[in-house]
């Protein structure tokens, strides 16, 4: 299908950006009376004629259509002047559906780009949390390493110690008896030399002493 459009302003551009997107359809030309039209631009970008009047073109056989987004009642009435008897005309009215479809079009690709950027600023931020955590496991691993080993080298020592304290324990005990010991024998000895009188008086004595 080849159209033509009349109305080279926002309207005209955001039709323009909609047909471009459509296969099939062949945007012959743009119509302004501006040379810095916005549709100019992108039309010429395109490779689009741009042109400032449209009648001459109404005859053109090969044009099926022409959507007119001027809104501008002295440009409808030249196009239904000048146009083929069978040349279909799309009013700014019927136009402004495919300008509104275009700006929604647009505003949800903002949107979409939008989300875009923050999920990949996101994405960034979870890889820079997820590199921190790795490099603070890895500390924590190179610590629990190192406490393990330290804990491994005073096992020894308390191992010792243990040891020690067992000997020392038995030597105690040893000590205890021999003193037990001791006592039972000066007891004995008390006992004789009472039991002798005083012949054993000084051996007395010297029972005392070892109790």
């Amino acid at each position: 299908m080849n159209i033509g459009i009349v109305g080279g302003g926002r309207g005209g551009l955001s039709v323009l950006t909609l047909l471009l997107t459509i296969p099939g359809v062949n945007v012959l030309w743009v119509s302004d009376l501006q040379d810095d039209a916005p549709a100019f631009s992108k039309a010429r970008a395109a490779g689009i004629k741009t042109i400032k009047s449209f009648v001459p073109h109404l005859q053109d056989p090969s044009l099926d259509l022409v959507i007119e987004v001027t809104g501008v009642a002295a440009v409808q009435e030249l196009l239904n002047k000048h146009k083929r008897h069978d040349l279909s005309i799309m009013d700014a009215k019927t136009a402004k559906l495919l300008i509104t479809i275009v700006e929604i079009r647009e505003e949800i690709n903002r949107k979409i780009i939008s989300n875009a950027r923050e999920l990949t600023s996101l994405t960034d931020e979870i890889n820079k949390s997820t590199l921190f955590i790795r490099e603070n496991m890895q500390n924590l691993t190179s610590d629990a390493e190192n406490l393990a080993a330290f804990g491994d080298s005073l096992a020894q020592p308390s191992l010792t110690a243990k040891e020690e304290a067992e000997k020392t324990q038995e030597i105690l005990n040893l000590i205890e008896g021999i003193s037990k010991t001791t006592r039972i024998i000066g007891l004995n000895a008390s006992i004789e030399a009472a039991r002798v009188g005083k012949a054993g008086q000084g051996f007395s004595v010297v029972a005392e002493e070892i109790r």
